[in-house]
């Protein structure tokens, strides 16, 4: 039996220190302070979920869990190698974290078992060593690489100091289109909770009623489809729970049916994205019946691949749109799109003269932590509708005629924006209807055309449209000189009204065709 630590992305805390060796910031504590007490995972979302990689590897995702009375904080994601597998029979091995008392710490561990035994590791709870399991692994005898089937999980939640969760996954294929389904043992009517993920997709509590153990759905689930049955067990056998608890699951319920996690396949996220953001707008497929006024956050997780576009013709009047997310007019819908969990996203648009491409298609759409980089591409947008809200951002990017990050109107917050030209103009933004408020955030523009225009912010307005408003303040507008390339103005205003306040820029405000400007409190970085 052998044993394998790792420590490298884990926090852990509280320690006596012994020569200030084990000094902790005020992250470690409030991290612990305010979680659960109790031994096991928090109970969130994926915490600490084990799943299969290339060959003999498995990954560990990022999560909270606590063990006699200390934290740990997996940061990032963990790679494990599972050890080779034996000629002669199968084993179980182990993965799980582990308080190690003298050392004064806790790893993530990855225990081997003995071959042909047909038990698990044992699990060390004694003065030196206590241990909480997550996952066994069934390798096989000859087995060269680690299917999802062989992972088992085991892991325990914690939600209170006397009450804890156990998560039971059901996989079930659909092989006759259906409206109901069983819900296995061990299932408790009173004190449990259940979710259903239809492909992937979390279904909201609307979209289904549950009698007994028989879960009816108001949309039937075709067949072909892959179901799972994840049920929140509660483990302390008393039947009931006291007021206090009651309040923790339902927390956890309702934060189950308005958060939805996305995790990427690397292969046109983008689609599928904005497939389940047309269906959630719009009510239909798996979200139908879901209330006409209901709001849900999608968080997007992993490396979103971006194959190619959802949906378009590449024309002006309906460019190639990789993202659909806006709200159809009929819809009082709303969704919100997290990348926060993701890396960044990449888009090489076509390069085909007159072709036009826009990266996040429609009006009211709701962005946060995306980080974007448009490789190529000859006319790109990054947003082309009105009421955008859009924070905690960074777009990069490379396109062989115009580029603009922001088309028309809408709230962005802290975000930044470095884009490139080769032959056409630059746009930040370009205000041209309605209000736009920009709030914060650094802001570059080149073109590598003299006779085409840079500029941070564009204000013109529109043919149909006199009522353009831009708000600018506390931006940031530096000057960066590149060889070859032109940066022609901070701010154009080209009729319509704007107010400009406590920003920093290289270059003072350029007011073209005066109807109302309001420029004050600004810093001007350079004399142009």
């Amino acid at each position: 039996m052998a044993t394998t630590t790792y420590e490298n992305n884990i926090e852990y805390a509280p320690f006596n220190s012994i020569d200030r060796d084990r000094a902790i910031n005020a992250d470690h504590l409030a991290r612990w302070a305010s979680s659960m007490n109790g031994d096991g995972v928090a109970r969130r979302f994926n915490e600490f979920e084990v799943t299969a990689s290339n060959g003999m590897n498995v990954i560990v995702d990022t999560g909270i869990g606590f063990v006699d009375g200390h934290h740990i904080y997996l940061k990032s994601t963990q790679t494990i190698e599972i050890a080779e597998a034996s000629q002669s029979g199968n084993r179980i091995d182990t993965i799980g974290f582990r308080l190690e008392v003298a050392n004064r710490k806790v790893v993530l561990y990855y225990k081997t078992g003995d071959i042909g035994s047909g038990e698990a590791p044992e699990i060390l709870n004694n003065n030196e060593y206590i241990e909480m399991p997550l996952y066994n692994v069934n390798v096989n005898q000859s087995a060269t690489f680690i299917l999802a089937s062989d992972l088992v999980d085991v892991r325990t939640y914690v939600v209170s100091t006397a009450t804890y969760f156990k998560k039971y996954s059901y996989p079930i294929s659909i092989t006759t289109t259906t409206t109901s389904l069983s819900i296995p043992s061990p299932y408790n009517t009173v004190t449990d909770d259940v979710e259903i993920l239809n492909n992937g997709r979390l279904l909201l509590s609307s979209q289904y009623t549950i009698d007994g153990s028989t879960i009816t759905l108001k949309s039937p689930i075709l067949a072909g489809n892959e179901v799972q049955l994840n049920i929140w067990h509660f483990q302390d056998g008393s039947g009931s729970m006291d007021s206090l608890n009651m309040v923790l699951a339902d927390l956890a319920y309702i934060e189950k049916t308005t958060k939805y996690f996305y995790h990427c396949t690397g292969t046109n996220d983008n689609i599928a994205l904005s497939n389940i953001a047309q269906s959630f707008l719009a009510g239909t497929g798996d979200y139908a019946g879901v209330s006409t006024n209901a709001q849900m956050e999608i968080m997007v997780c992993g490396d979103c691949g971006v194959s190619t576009y959802h949906s378009g013709t590449g024309t002006q009047a309906d460019p190639y749109k990789y993202f659909a997310f806006g709200r159809p007019a009929s819809s009082t819908r709303t969704i919100y799109f997290n990348f926060s969990n993701c890396s960044r996203v990449v888009v090489n648009c076509p390069t085909t003269s007159n072709k036009f491409s826009t990266i996040f298609s429609g009006a009211d759409i709701n962005v946060r932590n995306v980080a974007l980089q448009v490789g190529a591409g000859y006319n790109v947008d990054v947003f082309n509708g009105t009421n955008v809200h859009c924070v905690d951002s960074e777009f990069w990017m490379n396109t062989t005629n115009d580029c603009c990050v922001g088309r028309c109107c809408g709230v962005f917050e802290n975000v930044r924006t470095s884009i490139t030209s080769a032959s056409g103009n630059a746009y930040c933004f370009y205000s041209n209807g309605n209000l736009t408020r920009i709030i914060g955030g650094t802001h570059y523009a080149w073109t590598a055309s003299s006779s085409a225009v840079a500029v941070c912010f564009y204000v013109i307005d529109a043919a149909a449209n006199n009522e353009n408003v831009l708000f600018i303040s506390m931006a940031n507008m530096p000057q960066s000189t590149r060889s070859g390339y032109y940066q022609t103005d901070t701010v154009e205003i080209h009729r319509g009204y704007a107010t400009i306040m406590s920003n920093a820029m290289w270059k003072a405000v350029n007011v073209y065709d005066y109807e109302k400007c309001i420029a004050y409190g600004n810093v001007i970085l350079s004399k142009n």
